[in-house]
């Protein structure tokens, strides 16, 4: 059974203006990925010339494709360099459930996700790191990075995706540091710490309100 729960309110930081949220209400359209008309068509075209003009372009659809190359096509996992067209945010899955679900339900930029051991990745542009990512988190850049293969949809391979969507790479890092401030600052207050006795039934770690393996 999945659980669902309202959105929590995103409170910015002082010095983010309205004007850095352009991509959470104006997100990208979503295209589905197909052979461009008339490219490839002729016979004496090579058969990788519809690829090669497809990465070129510049609609959000093509966007993995220029950022990360095969690996993002690889049907085995496949190394990446964060720093130079993307960095990564590596978040707890506690975390990073609940806040990619209420990026999605505000329609917020949500881009490409993958998981492991725990921790689910958001790519993000590069000079994000100084948004005031919560403790937990993890900036990622300047350093390669493993991801899934193209198939991988569910947590039985070890690395895999929770989302590849065609309308761009990229979360809008301000919306997803503010859900993750969001949900972090609402834990806090929501109950007050309760030491329980050694042995307690309720002692131990409590599984997140939110699982996703996939979509």
């Amino acid at each position: 059974m999945v659980t669902t729960a309202s959105p929590v309110p995103l409170q910015l930081p002082a010095d983010i203006g309205a004007a850095d949220l352009t991509w959470i209400t104006d997100p990208r359209p979503s295209l589905p990925l197909a052979k461009p008309a008339g490219l490839g068509s002729s016979a004496a075209e090579p058969a990788t010339s519809w690829i090669q003009a497809m990465v070129s372009r510049d609609g959000p659809e093509f966007e993995a494709f220029r950022l990360l190359g095969d690996a993002w096509r690889s049907p085995v996992a496949a190394t990446v360099h964060a720093g130079q067209f993307f960095d990564l945010v590596d978040v707890p899955e506690g975390l990073a459930s609940p806040a990619w679900h209420h990026l999605r339900l505000l329609e917020a930029q949500c881009g490409a996700v993958f998981a492991t051991d725990g921790r689910w990745n958001f790519f993000v542009p590069t000079q994000s790191g100084d948004l005031p990512w919560p403790g937990g988190v993890c900036y990622l850049t300047d350093r390669p990075v493993c991801i899934p293969p193209r198939s991988a949809r569910d947590h039985a391979h070890g690395l895999w995706w929770i989302s590849r969507p065609s309308s761009g790479l990229f979360t809008h890092p301000i919306a997803l540091a503010a859900a993750l401030n969001a949900i972090v600052s609402s834990r806090s207050v929501a109950q007050p710490c309760v030491a329980e006795p050694v042995g307690s039934h309720t002692s131990g770690f409590q599984s997140p309100p939110f699982r996703s393996y996939g979509v």
